[in-house]
């Protein structure tokens, strides 16, 4: 058999973020899944190594971020927030929708492989690691509204609050780690290239 898991992966720049909205910097789903995963490990790492929860391995929960938008690079696409979440008869139905892509992607393994990718496609979301690599897509949301304000684009301004107020404070409040990388690590975010390298100095 043709495996084609990781050919639809190599796609995953072909589909946009954002597409109702006017971006000033274009992103994609490929360079939102490397950007999580760099995120999540870092806040496992945090959650690990300062909060002393040794269960956590940040390898894991940044590989749980690589993978998180299975659905999407299956052939679902960037559904935006408004549509998932207009009524619970239709969250509900684009929450099946995702699943059927999900397991589209699986079937592109072969059977002695799918065991190993399920987890990491099909996510637990009761899961500490999984919620600690939905923190880090909350946080990834989060800094790439904070971008386009920061360059003058007020299209973000509403998403920027709404990420800010009804997701990051409540990772915040769940994760210490995400309240540690909250206040140590969105500065440097706002740093150009030669302010970051100073500062690294």
């Amino acid at each position: 058999m043709n495996i084609n898991f990781t050919a639809w992966w190599f796609r995953a720049k072909n589909i946009l973020r954002w597409p109702l909205q006017h971006t000033l910097v274009s992103n994609n789903v490929a360079n939102h899944s490397f950007e999580c995963t760099i995120v999540a490990h870092m806040i496992a790492v945090i959650d690990k190594e300062i909060f002393n929860h040794q269960n956590t391995d940040p390898n894991y929960v940044g590989m749980l971020a690589a993978f998180h938008e299975g659905a999407e690079v299956a052939g679902c696409g960037d559904i935006n927030s408004v549509a998932k979440n207009y009524d619970e008869e239709t969250r509900l139905a684009i929450k099946r929708l995702e699943s059927l892509f999900e397991e589209k992607l699986l079937n592109a393994l072969p059977k002695h492989l799918r065991a190993t990718y399920h987890p990491l496609i099909v996510q637990d979301k009761t899961n500490r690691a999984v919620r600690l690599a939905k923190c880090a897509d909350d946080f990834c949301a989060y800094l790439e509204a904070s971008k386009e304000m920061r360059l003058g684009n007020l299209e973000f301004a509403t998403a920027m609050k709404g990420i800010h107020d009804s997701k990051i404070l409540l990772w915040c409040e769940e994760f210490e780690a995400a309240q540690y990388f909250y206040d140590h690590c969105l500065a440097g975010f706002n740093d150009d290239f030669d302010q970051l390298h100073n500062e690294s100095n």
